[in-house]
């Protein structure tokens, strides 16, 4: 006979009498109770329940799903009961109505029996669950002992984190996403989701899955203000995160809604209204941005028009009083370097040396650290006092800088962490390298740690590849009309003979030159950029050329994408290092049991993912596994690597985190370094590959550029500028300010 309640849908809440059985990766079957004393077996699956050891009996949990009566053998007899299948499930926490169940059977409350709880159900009533929920130990002490009353605490404080937890997961976010919500809302996370599930969207949690949530399940109405509000923000967000905008047009936004959010085109077009009318997007010249993002750059736009518009206004300091005195400091540098600047050159720094703003633009091996170096001598001729601040956005880039200059440089991270703005003396001197790199958030961090009075040099090339992160800077900055800046164009890195220059420059300005189509037989170690036309397996060919390379000196391998480099990784780890010894480590439970950890071998080359200044490593170093070591524990060092002469202990955890095969790397992380012969691959789909991505490539080369895979593809990609179609306000900021704006008064 069937239950009422079998082959149908039904919500309980059930407290939990025993476990069953638990998941090796998440999910169990539990026996619970309803308060009505009904018994159901309840099967959780993986996505409610991944964490198995907050699971345990006495807690109460609601869940929704399918019933299944059932027979199921039990001490040598057939049982008949009732299966709940969830289709949606998460634990309550535990409350004044489950409270003394909860004390009861929780393994996690030590020394509070039956007698306990409801002895302390009776002395405190409804305040019970407040005073476990500030922890007033010397409350509950009229009842239970110190420890006993902090276990108490301790538990109910885990369980409480453990529903919220399942809660959260009931939307489908991730542990990740779940923890931001909860450290941010704390104790009020469940009020303020109920409140406002699309809250949630602002820690990256995927829309469909909360808009689902609230309005399945909270009963938001579609039409509602605040949904059409986290809507349009969300259309926002897929630009800057796809795109890098910080901006957009409304028809693309109108887009977006009625085709991924809203799905309805009416709704769709008020959504915009409404957002503009709450605050919550800016309407500019034709664009729409979000108010953070339009408070960002117009901090950034007001702080650089105003030192554009005081220029010399610090008269006292200022470097050069004339041209002519800027000529004979640039002459006495050159004698003492025993080398003529070009005319860009002594052009760029005396417009740099007499503005409290200036770019230095210019592609790769056109001389940008010459000038800085002549800069720094006028400076510390004219003002031997001034402090100099070099930064860049990635490590690499900042210990070339400091190589190259013999001045400390710092990440631009490190720089806003660890400088305090008060120690900045007024009338210092800011140069951020590789500026093309810089996107509006980082900028940001860096204007806002200065003080007034500081001058501002921007280093880079806007052909390079955009930034990472939201929005552009110096590209926006490039170009416009009354902004002090400089363009630098003859190369002087790369040999005239190589062909590299002409290749870049023609590609830099969107133009396919012509190059040589040659086999694979016939590369050998010239120079120059050469094509091999291969549709059906260049990332192979990718393969063969590297051993080709490598055997001739320094060689690389600079792939669009991160499968690319992957694959690449892989398959030339086992054609060129498949006898290396590979990089293990011991268990802890078992030290006779060696076990494999990762693809690491002795003799492969590998790229450092951040920053350490205790090991002096950046960002992008390289290096080679030297020797791989005996752990006898998680904590020892398994291997030596040798960056560059910086001999490095890296442990389990740096394998795992921070190292990266690097017989492949990104185009990204090719940036700020150079080499002897690059090889790319060039297929067709690849989204990201377009001219500054191409542009890069080659000019990370010093010798020999070889492209595999299409020619077609690549005179089609250099056609499109990646960020050309990042829409920002910046530059229409800083032109509307220059244009109509009085000098800011600057302190």
């Amino acid at each position: 006979m069937k239950t009422p309640e079998a082959d149908q849908q039904v919500t309980v809440e059930v407290e939990v009498k025993s476990i069953r059985s638990l998941g090796k990766i998440g999910g169990a079957i539990f026996y619970g109770l309803t308060d009505t004393a009904k018994a159901f077996a309840i099967h959780l699956e993986y996505k409610y329940l991944r964490d198995t050891s907050i699971l345990h009996p006495g807690q109460v949990w609601r869940v929704s799903g399918e019933v299944e009566r059932k027979s199921v053998p039990r001490g040598g007899y057939e049982w008949m009961e009732d299966q709940l299948y969830a289709a949606e499930a998460y634990m309550l926490k535990p409350s004044q109505r489950n409270l003394v169940n909860w004390m009861i059977n929780s393994p996690e409350v030590k020394g509070v029996g039956r007698v306990k709880a409801l002895k302390l159900d009776r002395t405190f009533g409804k305040e019970l669950t407040g005073l476990l929920q500030c922890s007033d130990l010397e409350a509950l002490s009229k009842v239970l002992t110190k420890d006993s009353a902090r276990s108490l605490c301790d538990a109910f404080s885990k369980d409480g984190l453990a529903g919220t937890i399942t809660w959260l997961d009931s939307v489908c976010l991730n542990l990740g996403v779940a923890r931001k919500v909860m450290d941010f809302y704390g104790d009020e996370c469940e009020q303020k989701i109920t409140e406002n599930p699309y809250r949630m969207i602002s820690f990256n949690a995927n829309w469909k899955a909360v808009d689902d949530f609230a309005l399945t399940k909270i009963g938001v109405k579609p039409d509602a203000d605040h949904r059409l509000c986290a809507a349009v923000e969300q259309a926002l967000y897929m630009r800057s995160s796809s795109k890098g905008c910080t901006a957009a047009e409304g028809k693309s936004l109108t887009d977006v809604l009625s085709r991924v959010l809203l799905r309805d085109k009416e709704l769709s077009k008020r959504a915009l209204h409404v957002a503009t009318e709450a605050g919550q997007v800016v309407a500019h010249d034709g664009l729409l941005a979000s108010t953070g993002a339009w408070l960002i750059e117009r901090s950034i736009a007001t702080y650089v028009t105003a030192l554009a518009a005081n220029s010399e206004s610090h008269s006292q300091t200022s470097l050069l009083d004339t041209e002519a005195s800027a000529s004979h400091l640039i002459s006495a540098f050159e004698k003492d370097e025993g080398y003529a600047l070009t005319q860009e050159q002594r052009t760029a720094v005396t417009v740099s040396s007499q503005n409290n703003i200036s770019l230095i633009l210019g592609g790769a091996g056109t001389g940008k650290t010459t000038v800085l170096k002549c800069l720094y001598s006028l400076i510390r001729a004219r003002e031997p006092f001034a402090h100099i601040y070099q930064m860049a956005l990635s490590g690499k880039a900042a210990l070339r800088m400091h190589e190259s200059t013999a001045l400390e440089a710092k990440t631009i991270a490190g720089f806003v962490k660890n400088t305090d703005p008060d120690d900045i003396p007024a009338g210092s001197w800011v140069v951020i390298d590789e500026a093309s790199m810089v996107d509006v958030l980082s900028f940001r961090r860096v204007i806002a740690s200065l003080p007034p009075g500081c001058r501002l040099v921007l280093v880079g090339d806007p052909y390079q590849l955009a930034p990472v992160g939201p929005g552009k800077v110096l590209h926006a900055l490039a170009g416009l009309e009354g902004f002090p800046q400089t363009e630098l164009t003859q190369v002087k890195r790369q040999s005239s003979e190589s062909g590299i220059p002409v290749v870049a420059l023609a590609v830099r300005h969107g133009d396919w030159p012509s190059v040589p189509v040659q086999s694979l037989d016939e590369i050998d170690g010239g120079e120059g950029v050469s094509f091999i036309e291969e549709r059906r397996n260049p990332l192979n060919v990718c393969v063969d050329l590297y051993g080709k390379f490598i055997a001739m000196g320094e060689a690389q391998i600079i792939a669009p994408r991160v499968a690319d480099c992957t694959a690449l990784n892989t398959a030339c780890q086992n054609r060129y290092n498949p006898a290396g010894r590979r990089v293990s480590w011991h268990s802890d439970d078992d030290l006779i049991q060696k076990m494999h950890f990762g693809t690491f071998k002795e003799g492969d080359p590998v790229l450092w993912k951040v920053n350490d200044y205790d090991r002096e490593l950046r960002n992008g170093s390289m290096g080679v596994i030297i020797k791989a070591l005996e752990a006898n524990s998680i904590d020892e060092p398994l291997c030596l690597i040798d960056f560059q002469g910086n001999i490095v202990e890296v442990t389990q955890s740096d394998l795992a985190e921070n190292v990266v095969l690097a017989y492949a790397i990104t185009v990204h992380k090719s940036q700020g370094s150079q080499w002897e012969r690059v090889i790319m691959p060039i297929m067709p789909g690849i989204r990201l590959l377009e001219r500054s991505m191409l542009y890069t490539a080659l000019t990370r080369s010093i010798k020999q550029v070889t492209l595999v895979g299409e020619q077609s593809v690549a005179r089609n990609a250099i056609v499109t500028l990646a960020a050309d179609s990042r829409v920002v306000n910046l530059d229409k900021l800083v032109k509307q300010i220059l244009k109509n704006s009085e000098p800011i008064p600057m302190d």
